[in-house]
């Protein structure tokens, strides 16, 4: 895996953004808004698919031509971790980064369901945690 170009990661997010896969033409009818032409969406994709970060996961007729259909290889939290990880933390740095986050949040914004929904949430990781670990 790699760090991503400003122009390589605008293409992931359209697409991490997405429920569906998307065609070359519709990620750049995505980005015209923000002055990212269709040469420079082509390039990063052809570096996306390189690199391993998307696939092509089907093909669709667009007027005469057929198009390649692109998703996501790499999840965005899988791209976060990594990020997370060249700047030297680990999994033992995950305590310290939930607190950070947290003291970020307002107080007052978070409510009970989210709280409950956060502590299953970490019991599912704690589960996978100790099963990794045996």
């Amino acid at each position: 895996m790699k760090i991503l170009t400003k122009g390589e990661h605008k293409v992931m997010d359209c697409l991490w953004k997405s429920d569906i896969s998307l065609t070359s033409n519709e990620i750049a009818d995505h980005l015209k808004n923000e002055h990212f032409g269709k040469p420079a969406v082509f390039k990063a994709i052809q570096v996306l698919l390189e690199e391993g970060f998307i696939e092509i996961s089907g093909v669709e007729q667009a007027t005469k031509i057929y198009a390649r259909k692109f998703s996501p290889k790499v999840t965005v939290e899988g791209y976060a971790a990594y990020l997370l990880e060249t700047e030297g933390l680990t999994i033992f740095d995950v305590k310290d980064l939930l607190l950070a986050m947290l003291d970020r949040v307002e107080n007052g914004k978070i409510k009970k369901s989210d709280v409950k929904s956060i502590e299953a949430d970490l019991e599912d990781v704690i589960g996978k945690f100790a099963a990794k670990s045996k």
